[in-house]
C-alpha cells in the first residue's frame, strides 16, 4: 500500500485522480475519505452520509461532532479498501490518506477543541430526527460500538482518551491504532507539500463549507506533525516528496509492485 498524504488543499485528490487515469500503471486507487469517488469500493451511501455529517458539524461549529465524523470516515477505510481489492485486483494499491497516520496528525487539534466528553443532546436528537442519517445508527451498531466500547453520544470521550494516548509514539500506540482501524501502516508514502500562499489560495477557492480545522495556523501545525511522523517512521516506511507527476509515477512503479 502506498498512501498519498498532505494537509487539506494540498492536492491529494487531484493527484489520486491523475494516478487513477494514468495509462500503464496497474493501480487501484481508494479515494478516502470520499469513498463514493471509488465506486468499486461499494461504500458510496455511507460515504455521502458521513460527508453530510461532517458538513453538519462545520455548520454547527461542533468540534465534538466534527471529531466523530472524521473518526467514522476513517473507520470506514478498511471496509472500502477490502471491497475495492475484491472488485479491482491490480498490481499496485494507492490510497488517498491513511487512517492511522491521519488520526495521529489531526486528533490533537480536536482533542484540544472538544469542550465536552459527550455530544450535546440537542445535536444528537437533531441527527436522530433527520432521515439523512438513518444509515448512521446501523453502521455504528454493526461496525463501531463493540470496538470503541461506548455509545454514540459518548464518542468524544473515547476520542479524547485515544488522542491523548496516540501522542506517545511507540510500538504499543501503533499496534492499538492499527488494530482499531484494522489497517497496517503503508509501505510507501507520497507526501505533497506546497507553498503556504498557494495552499491558502486553493482553500479560498473551494466552494464547500470551510472545515473547522482549515485555518492557516492549524494547517501549519498539521503539516509540521506530518513531517515529524514521517521522520519517526523513516525506518519502516519509504517516503517520497511529490515534486512532479513523472517522478511520482517512477516512485509508484519502483515501490508499489509488492504492495497489494
Amino acid at each position: 500500500m502506498i498512501s498519498i498524504l498532505g494537509v487539506d488543499g494540498s492536492g491529494k485528490s487531484h493527484l489520486a485522480a491523475q494516478i487513477q487515469g494514468q495509462k500503464g500503471l496497474k493501480v487501484r486507487v481508494l479515494r478516502a475519505t470520499d469513498y463514493h469517488l471509488s465506486p468499486l469500493a461499494e461504500a458510496s451511501d455511507l460515504s455521502l452520509m458521513l460527508s453530510a455529517l461532517s458538513n453538519t458539524a462545520d455548520e454547527k461549529k461542533s468540534y465534538e461532532l466534527k471529531g466523530i465524523s472524521l473518526f467514522l470516515k476513517m473507520m470506514l477505510f478498511t471496509k472500502a479498501r477490502k471491497n475495492l481489492l475484491s472488485n479491482c485486483p491490480a498490481t499496485i494499491e494507492i490510497t488517498e490518506r491513511h487512517p492511522v497516520i491521519d488520526f495521529m496528525v489531526y486528533s490533537p487539534f480536536y482533542q484540544t477543541m472538544m469542550q465536552s466528553e459527550r455530544l450535546s443532546q440537542e445535536i444528537f436528537f437533531a441527527l436522530k430526527n433527520d432521515n439523512t442519517f438513518d444509515a448512521l445508527w446501523g453502521f455504528f451498531d454493526a461496525e463501531i460500538r463493540e470496538k470503541v466500547g461506548v455509545s454514540f453520544i459518548h464518542l468524544p470521550q473515547f476520542l479524547i482518551q485515544l488522542s491523548h494516548q496516540s501522542q506517545v509514539w511507540d510500538k504499543n500506540t501503533f499496534h492499538i491504532l492499527e488494530t482499531l482501524f484494522d489497517c497496517p501502516l503503508p509501505t510507501g508514502i507520497i507526501y505533497i507539500d506546497i507553498p503556504s500562499q498557494e495552499h491558502q489560495d486553493r482553500l479560498s477557492q473551494r466552494k464547500s463549507i470551510q472545515e473547522l480545522h482549515e485555518r492557516q495556523r492549524v494547517l501549519q501545525n498539521i503539516h509540521a506533525r506530518y513531517g515529524k511522523i514521517l521522520a519517526f517512521l523513516s525506518s519502516r516506511v519509504i517516503a517520497h516528496y511529490h515534486s512532479s507527476f513523472d517522478d511520482t509515477c517512477i516512485f509508484i512503479r519502483d515501490h508499489g509492485a509488492n504492495n497489494t
